[in-house]
């Protein structure tokens, strides 16, 4: 029976809302009862969720306190937007604001380029080999997968003053070492480069190109665009 014919053609709208009201919860009810095993599935990820992404926002409330480790979280001194008045009346969140806004910007159009071009270059070696193409694509996703801790060990023994592999390779062919953690014109580029390596792999342009339609293929311009497509 639908809810419809439930209502009746002589009732009350009172009434009628009682009992639609009644057969929804009805009908939620069912399907609770149907899909609890789904449900009770779910539980793990949401209290997941729940423990690494929303009971850690407890601690913003640091922001509008004067923190002090010996009184706690809940026991220092509430100071409002004090803190936030303090920062923005410096010389330095102006540079702070435009480094993060260009860094960022950098970084999305860096990783967004060299995944499209791994994109149509993985499309390449699909033709001839399906498997390779697979492989590449399994080890470009790998960075991904480490965390920036390990990345940072990675950086600092490559870039290390006194035995990173950069400077020994520098001073093998007679250039002088350089002190790359003195060096600020430098690390726009090295965090670029560590950027694109850890995430263009990861890129749903990449991910996708095994499942690229002919015509997302043929989409480069022309008849055939930049694939080798028959036409």
């Amino acid at each position: 029976m639908n809810i419809p014919s439930l209502l009746g053609a002589k009732r009350s709208p009172v009434v009628s809302a009682i009992v639609l009201q009644r057969e929804r919860w009805r009908l939620a009810n069912a399907n609770t009862k149907r899909d609890v095993a789904l449900l009770m599935m779910m539980l793990p990820g949401l209290l997941v969720l729940f423990v690494f992404a929303y009971l850690p926002m407890f601690g913003i409330i640091i922001a509008f306190k004067d923190y002090r480790a010996y009184q706690g979280v809940l026991g220092s001194q509430w100071v409002g937007l004090k803190n936030f008045q303090y920062l923005f009346g410096t010389d330095d969140a102006r540079r702070i604001v435009v480094n993060t806004l260009a860094m960022n910007a950098l970084f999305i159009v860096s990783v967004l380029v060299v995944a499209l071009a791994i994109a149509l270059l993985l499309k390449e070696v699909q033709g001839s080999s399906r498997w390779l193409s697979k492989f590449y694509q399994s080890t470009l996703f790998f960075p991904y997968l480490f965390s920036y801790v390990i990345i940072n060990y990675f950086v600092f023994a490559l870039l290390n003053t006194s035995n990173g592999f950069v400077n020994h390779t520098l001073e093998a062919v007679g250039v002088h070492p350089v002190n790359w953690y003195q060096s600020a014109q430098s690390w726009p580029v090295i965090l670029t480069l560590v950027t694109v390596w850890k995430n263009a792999g990861s890129s749903p342009s990449t991910l996708s190109t095994t499942r690229l339609p002919p015509s997302m293929a043929r989409a480069g311009g022309g008849r055939c665009g930049a694939s080798r497509c028959p036409c």
